[in-house]
Formats: structure tokens, sequence, C-alpha cells
């Protein structure tokens, strides 16, 4: 859907029409329109006004179902300073973001929204840098955590990590696609320190469930770990990391 507002008038003209109501002239975008003739003359006027719900709904939709329309509209809507709301300037604002988060820019490529397209390039680093950025951000913590499916309990997780230290433990977010398979976000060991982790499967033959039972184990052992396991003393450092 290139343009949702054009899509959305356009299937309520369709609806309006279905149901009886005589709608003339055709399903516009109000960017189209002449900014004048918005502004001065009494032809337009507003029949209602519908405010979305507030983006930590609409992420926890997005993170929770992977709804890929949702990421790419809120990569478009990213691009404020055009009225047309591009993907080319949701990727700019990305990177912009990014940078000034001091990830550097040779570890992600962002093609679309969704993920999907295989010019979308990250590594596991950037990914964890992301996540640690946002853990230690009071004001987004909470909320970004919330948006993220609970292994064993909820969205594309809730059949994954049943029965183990991971279930109910882990919130993290799945990626997938053929031949691909990755898993990214939080656990906490079993001496409460939390840990932020990626892992990502590229490339590899045949069927997608051996490398899902290892991620998963990879997963569980982190939810079973203590600083101990390695001869390290307990000290809880601000957030522990783990690539794969």
């Amino acid at each position: 859907v290139e343009n949702p507002t054009l899509f959305f008038v356009r299937a309520l003209r369709e609806t309006l029409q279905r149901l009886g109501t005589t709608v003339s002239g055709e399903a516009m975008d109000i960017d189209d329109l002449d900014e004048i003739k918005t502004s001065v003359d009494g032809d337009l006027r507003v029949l209602t006004t519908h405010r979305s719900a507030p983006l930590s709904d609409i992420a926890a939709t997005l993170m929770t179902v992977s709804q890929n329309l949702y990421a790419e509209t809120l990569l478009r809507t990213l691009d404020e300073g055009h009225p047309e709301r591009t993907s080319a300037g949701g990727r700019s604002v990305v990177r912009e973001v990014l940078e000034s988060w001091g990830i550097d820019p040779s570890r992600v490529i962002v093609a679309d929204g969704s993920g999907l397209s295989r010019y979308n390039y990250v590594t596991a680093r950037a990914l964890v840098e992301v996540l640690q950025r946002m853990h230690a951000d009071p004001r987004h913590a909470a909320p970004f955590r919330a948006t993220l499916p609970v292994a064993a309990q909820s969205g594309t997780l809730k059949t994954r990590l049943t029965g183990t230290a991971a279930a109910g433990n882990v919130h993290a977010k799945t990626g997938s696609m053929s031949n691909v398979r990755a898993l990214s976000g939080y656990v906490t060991s079993a001496d409460g320190e939390p840990l932020v982790f990626a892992i990502l499967a590229n490339n590899f033959p045949g069927p997608a469930g051996p490398v899902l039972a290892v991620i998963d184990r990879l997963v569980t052992q982190l939810a079973s770990s203590t600083r101990f396991d390695s001869g390290r003393p307990a000290t809880h450092e601000p957030l522990g990391q783990h690539q794969r």
C-alpha cells in the first residue's frame, strides 16, 4: 500500500456507494489538493476526525504477530519533513538515529520497513546495541519490552521454548524468511542478571526445524546460566550481551 490515505478513502467511497449513498467526485488524498483552496473557501468541510491508537498499541500488534503492513507504514511515518511520507525519507531518519546512538552505519543497511527485502543487512552486534539503547532509556524501556513476544506465552513465540527456563522469561522478536531464522531480545539469567542477545542464521540448507532447535537451546542456556558457570564473579553489569 504505497499511499495508506488514498487506500482508505477509496475503500470508504466504495463502501458508501455500496450502501446506497451518492458520492460525487473521485477519492483523493488531501495532500494532493491545492493548499490555497483547502484553506480559503468553504467547499471543503471536516466530516469526522479520527486519531489512531497510540504508538505503544500499534507497536504491540506489529511486533507480537509480525504485522508487515504496519512496519512498512511506520517506516514512511518517520518522514515528517515530506507530506507524501516516503520510504526513502523513513530510511534516512533511521540512519540518522542509529548514527546519533553511535552505531556503526556499516553494520546496518535498511531497505524496507518489514525486513522482507533481501537487501536488508544488519549484524548481530548492531541489534544488540539497539536493544541495549532501548533498555537504558527510561522513556522507552518498558513500552518497548511490552511489544515483544514472550516465550511460551504470546505472539510468534507462543509455541516455542515451552517447559524451559526461557518460558515466560524471554522477550524477543522473531525473524523469518526462506532459509533465514533470527531471534533477538532480552532474557534474565538464573542469577537474575538481565541479558540481551541476537542470533542470526542465514542461508542454511534444508528445513528450518533443526535451526530453530539450536536457537532455542542457545536462549535456554542463557536463561539457565549464571556468572559462576564461567568462574566469573556474579557482579551484575548494566546489561550483558551475546551475539551469534
